[in-house]
C-alpha cells in the first residue's frame, strides 16, 4: 500500500491518494464508525470496498500509535490486526456512479 493513506486523528479524516475520504469516530482508541465521503466519480464499487478496507486498517494502525496525533502518511499495515466491523443502520447510501 506504500504511503497511499494520510490519517488525521484529530479531525477524524483519512484520505487516499485517489481522493477517497473516510470520516471516522473513535472511542478509547477503538474505531466506532467509518463513513465514506468524497468518492471519486467513476470509481468501481469493488475498488471502493477494497480501499475502504485498507482505510480501516490504516486508521486502526494510526490509532495504535501515540505519534499519530497529527496528519501523517501511514505505511504498510499488513501486520495490523483484523478490523472489527460494526453493523449500523444506514440513513443513506453513498452515491456511487
Amino acid at each position: 500500500m506504500s504511503q497511499a493513506w494520510t490519517v488525521d486523528r484529530i479531525s477524524g479524516i483519512a484520505e487516499h491518494q485517489t481522493g477517497l475520504t473516510l470520516a471516522f469516530t473513535e472511542s478509547h482508541g477503538q474505531v466506532q464508525q467509518i463513513t465514506p465521503r468524497h468518492v471519486p466519480k467513476g470509481m468501481d464499487s469493488l475498488k471502493m470496498v477494497r480501499l475502504i478496507r485498507e482505510g480501516m486498517e490504516a486508521i486502526e494502525s494510526g490509532l495504535g500509535n501515540a505519534a499519530s496525533r497529527s496528519s501523517r502518511p501511514v505505511g504498510d499495515v499488513s501486520s495490523a490486526t483484523k478490523p472489527v466491523v460494526v453493523k449500523r443502520k444506514r440513513r443513506f447510501a453513498p452515491k456511487v456512479e
